[in-house]
């Protein structure tokens, strides 16, 4: 599938090859959005780089968690900040429909907005890291109150959390439906 005309696996081939399978982890992110209100020097996602905003539709995010059917692990909304993607409620209900164990949805956000109950609901884990923003860091101390699990990684600003991510072995019947399922998806982007 990834050969090169000579016979040969070409560099996105080979890199490919030697990347550890989705069946193999224990966190799988699923990126909604690349909306953020920071615009930080130092973003991992490049988000200040990029022009054009963009929203995963519902469906696809339900596509995107059924194709993790039968993964035991966590499943993290992520993005720029999901909390700002448009259609964030209706996003966190078809988590909620798709993935029945609270403690598989995750949330990874800088500022929950005025979401704090709707996440309350939703999400078994929810880490909140406010990049030292003064929003965020108000968006911490309410969570801190209404949110008992929210956690920070800011310096100086910790909270604590108990996580309950599933160690459990993925099972080789398992195993193989998500690695073909993963490869149908990378096959047609």
């Amino acid at each position: 599938m990834f050969h090169a005309v000579c016979g040969e696996l070409s560099v996105a081939g080979r890199a490919i090859a030697a990347m550890r399978s989705p069946t193999d982890m224990h966190i799988i992110c699923v990126d909604i959005t690349n909306r953020c209100d920071l615009r930080c020097s130092n973003c991992t996602r490049l988000l200040v780089n990029q022009k054009n905003l963009w929203d995963m539709s519902a469906d696809h995010f339900r596509a995107a968690l059924r194709s993790l059917e039968g993964f035991p692990g966590v499943i993290a909304m992520i993005g720029g900040n999901p909390c700002l993607h448009k259609e964030f409620p209706d996003l966190c209900q078809v988590f909620v429909d798709e993935i029945a164990e609270k403690r598989q949805r995750r949330l990874w956000s800088n500022n929950v907005f005025d979401h704090q109950d709707l996440i309350s609901e939703t999400f078994g884990f929810f880490n909140l890291n406010p990049h030292n923003d003064r929003r965020g860091l108000l968006s911490l101390d309410t969570c801190g109150t209404q949110l008992p699990r929210a956690t920070s990684t800011s310096i100086g600003r910790p909270r604590s959390s108990k996580t309950t991510a599933s160690s459990a072995p993925i099972s080789a019947r398992s195993r193989r439906r998500l690695i073909s399922r993963v490869a149908a998806i990378m096959a047609h982007p």
